[in-house]
């Protein structure tokens, strides 16, 4: 079997004819598994119930992450390769300066959805920190931006040393707290925002922004609300039809409970790390591949990659059904033991998860992402109906139970949709 994924992956590389997805691929087990200790370091000395808070807030980061990919980054991974020389330079000027108008107006959101949490919901009241969590949406909305930047462009390795120091600085910055045994919610959120703030000192290139001028970003502005406009809106949908279920998980089962949803949804995204690392690298080689060849290769290409994607997920899916317990007890100790019900669960929700990347490369590429937008209206409407009565009536089963049909209604619209294109 492994011989067998292995040698899908040599051909994926060399229908793309590209030496560069293995330091994609690095990048993303990078910041997947900065993310992964990142839970581990605050669950070990700071406890579920801060864990639980630190996702409800990171839920919001999240959204406006969401917002940005189908405005920004999205717009940018497949406009760009179209583009040489001068032009291209004038697109990716034009898209830094809405990537910073965008960044503000996520500031101005957050602060005032803090001041709302703060009156309303005493559970997640986060007076003193607004500055740290809004400072911190700004830079790492920017550092993540420029990162991808660098891949439109086909500098991997500039954005592999990009996350490199973004990572060391941030382990540094902890490092230093727990030494001293400051570390607190507070100091953590810091210690995110400076790790992204010195990411964001190192990928900005100023030697791209002098191409702007107000027609350019006008243009350009246009040109992407082409592909966004419905990603947008497919965006908000996904993130309120996923998420909230979530949300009112949170709400209805406390910081603690949450928390410990969050900390098995932190292991059984490490399922996400190769289908995330895909998103820096597959939709160029799709657009690419479409251009030159046209639909019926690239769907061959995208074949290959979804035989590829399932054989890898579902390995790592049977890895952590076996070892639930071991690794609970190894990663946070023995109080979660007792859960590793709820990470098998989780674990096939992030399986299901998986299948759905290939879809969307592919609608998006050929310009067709309503039937993405109607996927997660559907979700939407059944998460508004069920999910506050399902968790409050079940618990957490039923938020476990309720993202498992949400991403399962997702991917069975999306196949769907794709065999009626085929006909």
């Amino acid at each position: 079997m492994l011989k067998n994924v292995l040698q899908k992956f040599n051909n994926i590389l060399k229908i793309s004819n590209n030496k560069d997805y293995p330091l994609a691929l690095c990048d993303q087990i990078l910041v997947s598994g900065s993310n992964f200790f990142l839970g581990i370091v605050i669950l070990r000395f700071l406890g579920a119930e801060t864990f639980g808070l630190f996702s409800f807030l990171w839920l919001l980061v999240l959204l406006f992450n969401s917002l940005q990919l189908a405005l920004i980054i999205n717009p940018l991974l497949s406009i760009s390769p179209k583009y040489t020389g001068e032009n291209k330079l004038i697109y990716l000027s034009s898209s830094i300066i809405l990537q910073l108008i965008l960044s503000f107006i996520f500031v101005i959101f957050i602060y005032i959805f803090l001041k709302f949490l703060n009156n309303y919901f005493s559970d997640y009241d986060v007076s003193g920190l607004e500055l740290n969590i809004v400072l911190l949406v700004f830079f790492q909305q920017n550092q993540n931006f420029l990162k991808r930047l660098y891949f439109s462009t086909s500098q991997y390795l500039k954005a592999f040393y990009q996350t490199i120091i973004t990572i060391i600085t941030l382990y540094i910055t902890l490092t230093i707290f727990i030494i001293f045994n400051y570390l607190n919610l507070s100091n953590l959120l810091f210690s995110i925002l400076i790790a992204n703030f010195i990411g964001c000192i190192y990928g900005f290139q100023f030697s791209i922004v002098n191409k702007i001028n107000f027609k350019n970003l006008i243009t350009t502005s246009q040109e992407n609300w082409k592909i966004s406009k419905w990603l947008t809106l497919t965006s908000l949908t996904q993130w309120f039809g996923q998420n909230l279920w979530q949300i009112n998980g949170a709400l209805y089962l406390g910081p603690y409970m949450f928390g410990v949803y969050r900390a098995c949804f932190n292991i059984a995204n490490v399922m996400s790390t190769i289908s995330q690392s895909f998103d820096n690298y597959i939709p160029l080689q799709v657009t690419k591949i479409f251009k030159e060849k046209g639909r019926k290769f690239m769907d061959i290409y995208l074949k290959k990659f979804t035989l590829l994607t399932l054989s890898i997920s579902f390995g790592l899916f049977l890895s952590i059904l076996i070892f639930s317990k071991y690794i609970l007890l190894i990663t946070y100790g023995i109080n979660f033991r007792e859960f590793y019900y709820i990470l098998n669960l989780v674990t096939l929700t992030a399986l299901i998860a998986s299948l759905q990347s290939p879809f969307i490369y592919r609608m998006r590429t050929i310009g067709n992402t309503k039937p993405i937008f109607y996927s997660y209206l559907i979700t939407l409407i059944c998460s508004i109906l069920f999910s506050k009565l399902i968790i409050s009536t079940w618990g957490i089963f039923g938020l476990v139970y309720g993202v498992m049909i949400t991403q399962l209604i997702i991917t069975v619209y999306m196949f769907y949709n794709f065999k009626i294109s085929k006909l």
